[in-house]
């Protein structure tokens, strides 16, 4: 299915896609074969990661860095995993993968995205 939106242009909006919970599990599962997407606004302004980075603020000072790795990318709080998407772009790889800031184990998640010229700085 194709959505057309552009009568929408400039205009703030929001598309709620609800399926079956075939699974019994809690969770609904869309497969998504492609986005396009053109947007040219600031990244951060999205109410969910808005709350996302609050709450990994106020509680990475509770973290025990005890078994932190030190040279490999790591989530700044909880739960990462699937890393994918490893580009270089303007003198920098970019790391994106899935993120669960409120719990260290799997469920709804982020997309986290890490900036390195060398992923050990």
């Amino acid at each position: 299915m194709t959505v057309d939106l552009s009568d929408y242009l400039g205009e703030t909006i929001r598309v709620k896609v609800t399926d079956l919970d075939l699974m019994n599990d809690g969770f609904n599962y869309i497969n998504v074969d492609d986005f396009i997407i053109n947007f040219q606004g600031p990244y951060d302004v999205s109410p969910n990661i808005l709350k996302a980075n609050d709450y990994i603020e106020a509680n990475e000072s509770k973290m025990n860095t005890r078994y932190r790795l030190t040279y490999h990318a790591m989530s700044r709080y909880n739960w990462a995993n699937d890393p994918n998407g490893v580009i270089w772009y303007n003198n920098q790889f970019h790391l994106f993968y899935q993120h669960k800031p409120y719990a260290a184990n799997w469920g709804p998640m982020h997309w986290g995205h890490q900036v390195s010229t060398d992923f050990i700085k």
